[in-house]
């Protein structure tokens, strides 16, 4: 049976939908939220396609690739890239290869890097074998915040935060001159990063317009550093966490604020590739997860009590620095 890959219409959002629903998970809320789909799933160079490869026999969709495309920061270049968010096939499409002639198509598109989170042990090895650097685990950083709620959330958790050192919060905030300064700071950090490319256009697309979530970005007056966090609330529960979703930078004012504002919630947390990111929030008490004796659950909606952890899969011929991936990359951080 001959397959037909191409770019997905925007008007096939609502077969797209179905499909997710059909054969992704009943109810899921790509399936239900026609404006968070188009959002994720926008494509900058194509306004009448979305960044979904489906692929059809027949006329009829067996399968499909979603795309987050990125500008990426390689080896201090700026390159086109991908995060591969979402991939189905149905049964019978899978015994075709049709889910690998998917991720083949996009292999062969001019990316510069293609990277993945959130990974089952069927597409760790499928990755790997095509040549994919899999990190097992990202790390994580935690602080544990208001005693009740996270007795609540993690029962038995005893550990405490880690050293936190003396640090005058700055709120911060986002605005034309803060973030005009910001992209002069992460042009130099892109010299030494490799990842998304997290000027403040990036910043706006990604966190400020975002249609469901209310992000908060804070840069200080002179722009040398950067944080974003949202304030999860738990389904159905009275507890509330928050989710670090970038620190980059002399970011620890700017944390040191941030916590100071939501002392009430369970704990903050952070996950992301690269540790030295993680130095402004070690100054405020945050510590690795994998250096305490319990881990923090990492998925609220529902909340799953057991931490799970959070995979990856990278493709960076032209890497050069160290990689800085957080949860925030494709499509980890929305709602369920």
């Amino acid at each position: 049976m001959s397959t037909a890959i191409d770019w997905m219409g925007a008007g096939d959002a609502p077969r797209l939908q179905a499909f997710i629903d059909e054969h992704w998970r009943p109810g899921h809320v790509l399936a239900r939220d026609a404006d968070l789909l188009r959002w994720q799933y926008r494509h900058p160079a194509r306004p009448d396609d979305l960044s979904v490869l489906g692929a059809t026999e027949e006329g009829e969709l067996v399968g499909f690739l979603g795309l987050v495309l990125v500008d990426l920061a390689l080896a201090g270049e700026r390159v086109p890239g991908a995060w591969l968010a979402m991939w189905q096939a149905t049964p019978e499409a899978r015994t075709r290869r049709v889910g690998l002639a998917l991720l083949l198509e996009v292999m062969r598109m001019p990316f510069g890097g293609i990277g993945c989170l959130g990974m089952n042990e069927t597409a760790v090895r499928i990755y790997a074998s095509l040549g994919f650097g899999v990190v097992p685990r990202l790390p994580r950083w935690v602080r544990p915040l208001a005693a009740e709620p996270l007795a609540s959330l993690a029962p038995g958790f005893a550990a405490g935060a880690g050293t936190a050192d003396e640090v005058e919060p700055d709120p911060g905030a986002f605005d034309d001159e803060r973030a005009a300064r910001w992209d002069d700071t992460w042009r130099t950090l892109a010299q030494r990063l490799d990842g998304t490319w997290r000027d403040s256009g990036y910043l706006r697309r990604r966190y400020l317009y975002h249609p469901r979530f209310r992000y908060e970005v804070r840069l200080p007056a002179d722009g040398s550093a950067l944080l974003v966090y949202r304030v999860e609330q738990v389904r159905d529960r009275p507890e509330r966490v928050v989710r670090v979703l970038e620190c980059l930078g002399p970011a620890e004012r700017l944390a040191a604020a941030m916590l100071a504002e939501h002392d009430g919630a369970a704990f903050a947390d952070f996950t992301c590739t690269d540790p030295t990111a993680a130095r402004a929030l070690e100054r405020v008490g945050f510590v690795r997860e994998d250096e305490l004796s319990a881990s923090l659950p990492d998925r609220f909606q529902p909340l799953e009590p057991a931490g799970r952890g959070l995979n990856g899969a990278f493709r960076l011929p032209g890497a050069g620095g160290a990689l800085y991936c957080t949860r925030s990359d494709g499509d980890q951080d929305r709602p369920s």
